[in-house]
Order: C-alpha cells, then structure tokens, then sequence
C-alpha cells in the first residue's frame, strides 16, 4: 500500500490507525516514532527519476500526491491510500510542530548587545554587556525581540520565524503546482475524508480535523497571504516589519 498526505495530514496516525496502533495523542508527531522500510525521508516528496522495486507487502507513506508520479516510481504498487485533508492547515501544521528548524533560512547574525545598540532610542539606557540587557523594560525587550537592523538585515525569533514560515510556503505551493494532486480524483483510490463538510465522520477523521483545527499561527497565515498576494519574490521579511511597526 502506498499512504498518500500533504505535510502535517496524519499519514503516520493513518498508518497506527490502520494497523491497531495508538494514533489519536494531540499536539505530538508520529513521524519520528514510526520505524518502518517505507518512513524514509526519500519517498516523501518523490522529485527524482527513480524507480522503487517494492510491491504491496511494502507500506510507502508519501507527501506526493501526483497519481501519475506515484505510479511511475512505483510501479507494482495496486493499493493506495489518500488523506483528504484541507492543504493549508496541514502545512500550517506541520510548520507549528517542525517546520520553524525545518525550513529555518541562515541569515546573518548578530549579538544582541550589537542589536540594542543598533536599534536604540536616546531615551534608551545604556548597556555594556548583554547581562543587563534582561532588565530592560517590556517594551524595549519585545523590541529587541523583533531584531530589526538596518533596511537590510534583520535578526530574532520573529524573524527567523516568518523567514522559515515563507520559506515552507514557497517549497510546497510550487512542489503541488508541478505535481497537483490527481490521485484525489483516481479510480481505484481509497480516499479518507478529513475535511470539516465531511458529514460522514469516523473516529480517524474526527482526530485529524480536531489537530488541524489545534493549530495557529499568525506568523504563518501572514506568510501565506504575501505568497498569494506577490509570490515567493515577495520582500516579505520588509513586510513583516511594517506589520509589526502597526502593532506597536
């Protein structure tokens, strides 16, 4: 069988589920635990020319859900499985449980006394070592938080955040745009539906939905706006500037 799911769908649940296996903890990843022939990282997004040599015996969990590209890497594959689940809470999902070092971008770094000093006000006290910097008033640390530098660089948590949040966006819009998910529409398919219009709920399906719904981000669906709205050239680090600088 091949297991077919977007990034954060439940394709590891499915599997427990399936095979009388635990599946239903929130706010946790089954991937890791799953030690099994067909959890290898090569046959999550299948973007190469090669030809797997596997059969039925064999279960293939897969984040490509291109029935064509399927069937071409694995040829002797008959039975498949889908999860039908709603593809942008499944990538949010998957960001909020691993994505932010998944798709963490490097960017230049700096100290953060280095940071203060470049971002402080005049009415800002004056710090010589990075000890002091944890006495600073709410305001001024949230600032820091937010490492703005300059025009061009930018340095923190929320940055590196939004970096890796539109970093994950950009990756997937364009890996389903070149391979679109036709095996939702394929005969012969066993499709699971996880989506909330889905009057027919099983107990697997109420799971999935209730873990999509588990998860928000801010930082992610502004991400997602500003690939619709510019693409992945967007400048969004600069665009997140100016949304936090609303904010404040």
């Amino acid at each position: 069988m091949i297991i077919c799911f977007y990034p954060g769908g439940g394709g590891s649940r499915y599997y427990n589920s399936i095979n009388n296996k635990e599946y239903s903890s929130p706010n946790r990843s089954y991937h890791s635990s799953l030690k099994i022939l067909g959890n290898q990282s090569k046959f999550r997004y299948l973007d190469d020319s090669t030809i797997y040599d596997y059969n039925d015996d064999t279960t293939i969990l897969t984040h490509c859900l291109n029935f064509e590209k399927i069937k071409y890497h694995f040829p002797k594959k008959t039975k498949f499985a889908v999860l039908d689940t709603e593809f942008k809470s499944s990538i949010r999902r998957q960001w909020c449980l691993e994505g932010k070092i998944l798709y963490k971008k490097e960017e230049k770094k700096y100290a953060k006394l280095d940071i203060y000093n470049t971002i402080k006000e005049k009415s800002w006290p004056t710090v010589d070592n990075e000890n002091e910097l944890k006495n600073l008033p709410k305001d001024m640390l949230e600032a820091l938080d937010n490492g703005i530098i300059g025009d061009n660089y930018y340095s923190g948590t929320s940055f590196d955040n939004i970096n890796s949040a539109f970093s994950s966006i950009c990756y997937h819009r364009n890996y389903y745009n070149i391979y679109p998910p036709t095996i939702l529409s394929s005969p012969g398919v066993d499709v699971i539906d996880c989506r909330k219009n889905n009057s027919n709920f099983t107990e697997f399906s109420k799971v999935i939905i209730s873990e999509l719904d588990r998860y928000t981000s801010e930082t992610f669906d502004f991400a997602w706006d500003t690939f619709d709205s510019l693409g992945e050239s967007a400048p969004v680090l600069s665009m997140w500037e100016d949304f936090l600088n609303q904010k404040l």
